[in-house]
């Protein structure tokens, strides 16, 4: 039902409908093999696939459809009628599809042709493959003032609203990410393995659309999971997470690992506090509006 809301608002949570749903016959296949059942990868595919198909799909796909009800209930909506104009209805084998489903499966076909074919140069696109560096923030608002202008108390003032995110979290939260990435390849933990899924959800396959028009801020569909790689390394950190091995971590270290997550914590916070009037249009003077352009690209 989950994935199906998902869905309903954005199509891009089909693809975490499929990543987890891989992911759950992946868990299912392992815990046959540590149980020692005979043909664990087979009985997997064979038997728990389908089954997990079958418990997964129909609920998501109706879920979605019921999200449209108003579509459905009512005329006039965007190509609710489209079938009934001349000519438009499926003809062939498909001639008896209901008037009402040809209509809603040519909106749906328009509708994604038209998204993966937005190609319109915009001077705040960013390629997908920059998104985990936060190279090209999407700037949402911007409104430039003079001293007397609207309260403005300098020279020049500037209000701002920008889709960058707090740099320090971000980064790290990227840096933990490609940690974790190592860690499942050495310990295949199910932990790191079910927040990767939710990155592979998110982020892979926009990777499939690099020549399309995309913004930094279509990061949010995965941006939960990249923040649960940080959390996860914290959680390493401070030794709040079983080794794999069993391996029961150093008293010391934990010691040192606490006060680094305290400084880290405190300096986030200063950050956050910091970005603060970039974040909800605060007027502030145009000197300190530039203090937060860290790097060239985020002008």
């Amino acid at each position: 039902m989950a994935f199906g809301l998902a869905c309903s608002v954005k199509w891009s949570g089909l693809y975490f409908l499929a990543a987890f749903g891989v992911y759950s016959v992946v868990v299912d296949a392992l815990a046959r093999r540590r149980a020692g059942v005979s043909f664990w990868a087979s009985a997997a595919i064979l038997k728990q696939a389908p089954a997990n198909l079958l418990l997964m799909v129909p609920i998501a796909l109706v879920t979605y459809l019921i999200s449209w009800t108003g579509w459905f209930v009512t005329r006039g909506g965007f190509y609710r009628n489209w079938a009934d104009s001349l000519g438009a209805a499926w003809s062939g084998p498909l001639a008896w599809v209901p008037h009402t489903i040809q209509s809603f499966w040519h909106y749906q076909v328009a509708a994604y042709t038209y998204h993966v074919g937005l190609s319109t140069p915009h001077p705040y696109q960013a390629n997908p493959l920059t998104w985990l560096f936060m190279i090209r923030p999407t700037s949402m608002y911007y409104v430039g003032t003079s001293r007397g202008e609207d309260g403005c108390a300098s020279d020049s003032c500037s209000a701002a609203i920008t889709s960058v995110g707090n740099p320090l979290i971000w980064w790290a939260a990227t840096a933990a990410l490609f940690y974790l990435v190592y860690r499942l390849a050495r310990y295949r933990e199910w932990r790191v393995g079910l927040i990767m899924m939710g990155m592979v959800a998110g982020y892979l396959p926009w990777l499939m659309y690099l020549n399309r028009t995309v913004f930094q801020f279509y990061t949010i569909a995965f941006e939960p999971y990249l923040l649960l790689c940080l959390t996860c390394v914290i959680g390493l950190v401070l030794g709040l997470i079983p080794h794999p091995r069993g391996a029961i971590p150093d008293p010391g270290r934990v010691v040192i690992g606490r006060r680094i997550v305290a400084v880290f914590l405190v300096i986030s916070l200063l950050i956050s506090v910091f970005f603060y009037p970039l974040w909800t249009g605060t007027q502030t003077s145009f000197t300190f509006w530039q203090l937060h352009t860290w790097m060239p690209s985020w002008r």
